[in-house]
């Protein structure tokens, strides 16, 4: 208690923590911003700082069961209190959870500035602050980043119990886009927090207030594409994506049959290297070697190539040659002997928990995944095509579904449907009308079995 009431009263015990306090109770004695903690009485050499006593729940804490508009809405706010800072060249220096204190009225407030440190916490410090690297506004862009995807996804970027992991992950991988964890996200709201995550600061945001805007207006915009499961190849590739933006030249070729996932997992590293401001080249196959290796010395690339078309022997020979600096990611049916055998890499097939995700997505029920990863094998090109492209009714009944499970496999003939549903042959049939109607179900040998339908392969 002092002359200014009830306060919050920092005490330094160090020469270190004298100089962090006496840095910021002068800067703070210049602030006014109602989500930034007021300054009250500091002392000079730094020994003591008194701020106003802020009553109120650190941000996770508060976030839980709140609907997403009211999460947007608070970190829209909170973006606001920090483009305050960085209009007058502050930098918060510590952005994280607990830093953030959201009141009764749901005010959000800033409170432990420390602006003169480099350090952050771990789960919110830039690879940059991890790598003692310069450090400056875009850091806290950064931070900002991993609230952010905390508040979509309930749980930051790169999470794990050792300390020597959450050092290790921020510096030599990238983040799942939002999506993966929590389908359904708006997809302007994804593509603005994954903006905030670039691990190349000067490819950040550095207009907050356009910022604070999506996040209110993305909320409305259409739901991202999730892209789900294949964990452990989506890892191995962001990994090597960092390996090109630091100078090296890795030459991945993704392995598979067609719809088997190969073309979703380039597409996402496409995406990352775009967001980090590295050239991204999608040639056609009638385009010529020498057109597609012109840009590549330029800066860091991501190049796409398909193992059928004619330059890529050229193109990938050329590079292995002079391995400048960028990822080459080929798609292809086979091993090619030309290729590097390390650079090898396969999709691997969806399970039941991500096909259910995929099904919440597409506003489907997502009881239905079980149903959907017997027909489709797991397979993820496949499951996507059926969910988007024929999808299973919300309506059908328990019995349409063990029937539809029963011919996903081959046909079967109406004898041995019936006897195991426990049905006569008339009523398999009334029952297996609306399948056939929807598309869902053939018949097959004259009228007498029945077969699962898989939707037609999409082009690519």
């Amino acid at each position: 208690m002092g002359p200014d009431g009830i306060v919050a009263l920092k005490l330094a015990r160090t020469p270190q923590e004298r100089q962090h306090l006496q840095a910021e109770g002068a800067l703070l004695s210049q602030l006014q911003h109602p989500y930034i903690v007021r300054h009250l009485r500091h002392d000079p050499r730094g020994y003591w700082l008194a701020t106003a006593l802020v009553s109120g729940q650190p941000l996770d804490r508060w976030a839980k069961g709140r609907p997403m508009r009211a999460r947007m809405a608070m970190l829209a706010a909170l973006v606001e209190g920090l483009a305050y800072l960085h209009e007058r060249g502050i930098r918060h220096g510590d952005l994280k959870p607990d830093n953030v204190l959201v009141d009764d009225t749901d005010t959000p407030c800033l409170i432990d500035l420390s602006p003169s440190t480099s350090g952050g916490s771990l789960g919110y410090a830039a690879p940059e602050q991890l790598l003692g690297e310069p450090v400056g506004l875009a850091t806290d862009v950064y931070a900002l980043g991993c609230l952010a995807y905390q508040l979509l996804t309930d749980q930051p970027p790169f999470s794990a119990t050792d300390r020597n992991a959450l050092m290790w992950m921020p510096v030599n991988t990238l983040p799942l886009p939002p999506s993966s964890l929590t389908p359904g996200i708006p997809q302007r709201l994804e593509a603005a927090v994954m903006d905030c995550l670039t691990r190349t600061p000067a490819q950040r945001p550095t207009d907050l207030h356009a910022l604070a805007l999506t996040l209110q207006d993305g909320l409305d915009s259409p739901t991202a594409r999730p892209v789900l499961g294949m964990l452990g190849v989506r890892r191995l590739l962001r990994r090597r994506l960092i390996e090109a933006l630091e100078g090296h030249c890795p030459m991945i070729t993704v392995l598979g049959a067609p719809r088997s996932g190969r073309g979703t997992l380039i597409e996402e590293v496409l995406q990352a290297a775009a967001r980090e401001g590295m050239t991204v080249l999608r040639p056609t196959p009638q385009a010529a070697a020498a057109a597609v290796l012109g840009p590549l010395s330029a800066r860091p690339f991501a190049l796409r190539l398909e193992a059928s078309a004619p330059h890529t022997a050229a193109l990938c020979a050329a590079i292995l040659s002079s391995q400048p600096a960028g990822i080459t990611l080929v798609r292809s049916e086979v091993p090619l002997a030309a290729l590097p055998r390390e650079g090898w890499v396969r999709p691997t097939k969806l399970d039941e928990s991500d096909i259910a995700g995929m099904l919440a997505s597409a506003n489907q029920s997502p009881s239905f995944a079980s149903d959907v990863h017997r027909i489709t094998g797991g397979h993820p090109g496949v499951v996507r095509d059926y969910i988007l492209q024929r999808g299973l009714p919300s309506d059908l009944s328990p019995q349409q579904r063990v029937l539809l499970s029963a011919v996903t496999t081959g046909s079967r003939t109406l004898y041995v449907l019936a006897m195991r549903l426990g049905l006569g042959e008339h009523e398999l049939l009334d029952l297996a009308e609306p399948l056939l109607e929807r598309g869902l179900l053939e018949e097959r040998d004259g009228g007498r079995a029945l077969v699962a339908v898989l939707p037609r392969p999409s082009r690519r």
